[in-house]
């Protein structure tokens, strides 16, 4: 009989969406819709930071043609930045209707956050990825009778860390604070060698 109790404890507690609500007076009522204000990224004994080159396999372009050929060279093609939201509390992303794009670190420098305006990424259970934003492509040409081997790799960056989603109740006005963590890879740098070969 306990067990059962227990049991249905376990199951209340998963199925129901209590939030997380600051300075709450215990006769204030809860909203049933809530506003974004800010997010907020927390450096903490989880928090790190790792910095990887990544070499990828080699690329042959032929130009079996008698005319010169143009290949474009973009690292965006085989590599791509990634955002990550996680949450224990299982309606963290629905407490807001609407999609919510949100700023994301792109570096750690002592126990402070670098933010760049230009990186938003959608705050959602689900992996996000993108192209880089920096341009960072060649414009190559391959000789008739040619071939082009490209010996590409991508300097990046991994970050890890905790975060707090502050929302703001539409009918009572509390606040309301969603914990989770937040992983993500950002571009650095892109480089090749190129070597060009008669056919």
């Amino acid at each position: 009989m306990r067990k059962y109790i227990y049991l249905c404890q376990i199951v209340f507690w998963f199925g129901s969406c209590q939030p997380d609500i600051v300075d709450r007076e215990e006769e204030q009522q809860t909203s049933t819709a809530f506003s974004y204000e800010r997010v907020e990224y927390v450096f903490d004994e989880n928090t790190y930071m790792k910095r990887t080159i990544k070499e990828y396999p080699e690329i042959v372009i032929e130009n079996n043609t008698s005319v010169e050929q143009t290949y474009i060279d973009n690292p965006g093609d085989y590599f791509k930045e990634s955002s990550n939201f996680w949450s224990a509390n299982v309606c963290a992303f629905s407490y807001i209707d609407s999609l919510l794009f949100v700023k994301t670190p792109i570096d750690v420098v002592g126990d402070r956050f670098v933010y760049d305006d230009g990186t938003k990424w959608l705050y959602s259970e689900k992996e996000q990825k993108k192209k880089p934003l920096i341009e960072s492509s060649k414009i190559l040409q391959i000789q008739p009778g040619h071939k082009l081997i490209i010996y590409p790799s991508v300097t990046f960056k991994e970050i890890f860390t905790s975060y707090k989603v502050h929302l703001k109740g539409v009918e009572h006005g509390e606040e309301l604070v969603v914990r989770g963590d937040w992983s993500g890879v950002i571009f650095l740098d892109y480089n090749a060698d190129y070597v060009d070969i008669p056919l």
